[in-house]
């Protein structure tokens, strides 16, 4: 009757229901094997709902069954994909840097850095602007503190230069 239970939850794609079931008899026909086949069959549901880090972590707690190994770098290198795509550079090179040789990853993962350098070097510079167009002295300074910190980078310079003649006047 367990099993029967269990089946029709299976069957259903009640795979976390069909998993508890199976779990209690366990020693009973294949239960064993439905156990990990409703783990899988629920990583692959996360997978496709884009939840990629749920699904890789769900796919390590069976790395011996069928392809779950390969299958939870794939899910952790679509995630390091989205997060990159989301803009969230320093976060995706750190997943991009755990999965090294799969794919591409090493080269994503300097892509990443260089980009969160750019980012970094870019906010840095809209900030010290936003001080300097405030026209008050001591934002000004530290307006030219911030393109001091970003020497060479695009026209911060420049920008620091206005900044002194701004403060001289």
């Amino acid at each position: 009757r367990d099993y029967n239970e269990a089946l029709i939850a299976f069957n259903k794609h009640y795979y976390t229901h069909a998993y508890e079931l199976f779990q209690k008899i366990a020693s009973y026909k294949d239960s064993e094997e439905k156990v990990n086949e409703c783990i899988y069959l629920n990583a692959l549901n996360e997978c496709n709902n884009k939840n990629y880090t749920k699904a890789s972590e769900i796919f390590n707690t069976i790395p011996n069954y069928k392809d779950s190994k390969e299958r939870a770098k794939e899910c952790l290198y679509l995630s390091a994909t989205n997060l990159f795509s989301q803009e969230l550079f320093s976060d995706a090179e750190f997943v991009f840097n755990k999965l090294s040789d799969y794919k591409d990853s090493r080269e994503m993962a300097d892509k990443c850095h260089e980009k969160s350098e750019i980012k970094e070097k870019d906010d840095i510079l809209n900030s010290a602007i936003d001080l300097m167009n405030s026209d008050l002295k001591p934002f000004i300074q530290q307006a030219i503190e911030k393109f001091h910190s970003i020497q060479g980078w695009k026209n911060a310079d420049e920008l620091a230069n206005e900044c002194e003649k701004k403060l001289t006047f």
